[in-house]
């Protein structure tokens, strides 16, 4: 599912979710600041139109309580990609993806489904590049 078709409204709780998640560690580092960056420009947000908010998880998810299944599950899918890129998973990080679960009735198959997918998206991620380090050496 493209991000961009996302109501503005689902579009601003995905970038919000996102930016709770990333100050779970109260670290908001440069790695975090591209992820959010990609998914203003993803969901044809410009940050000139929407800075994410510190409210609360509660308001968040209670601004998606009318959104699909669909919805719901293709944003669960993508912050299982920020959660499960290149680390393992903080108890923080692993309490914030059960309330997704449990407040969304995301049953256990699709969570180990979107856990598999995301971790198959950041080895995929890795490989390339690995691939594109060994190419660019490989010219000099």
């Amino acid at each position: 599912m493209h991000l961009r078709v996302l109501k503005f409204d689902e579009k601003k709780a995905l970038i919000d979710l996102a930016f709770h998640l990333f100050n779970l560690d109260l670290d908001f580092n440069d790695k975090e600041k591209s992820f959010l960056n990609l998914y203003l420009r993803e969901t044809m947000l410009d940050i000139e139109d929407y800075k994410p908010h510190k409210k609360s998880l509660q308001n968040t998810l209670q601004s998606l309580k009318e959104s699909s299944f669909i919805v719901k599950k293709a944003i669960f899918l993508e912050l299982s990609f920020l959660i499960y890129n290149d680390h393992t998973p903080t108890d923080k990080e692993n309490k914030f993806f059960d309330l997704l679960k449990t407040e969304w009735g995301i049953d256990e198959q699709i969570y180990r489904e979107s856990i598999t997918q995301a971790k198959e998206i950041s080895d995929l991620q890795k490989k390339t590049n690995e691939f594109i380090l060994e190419q660019a050496s490989n010219l000099s």
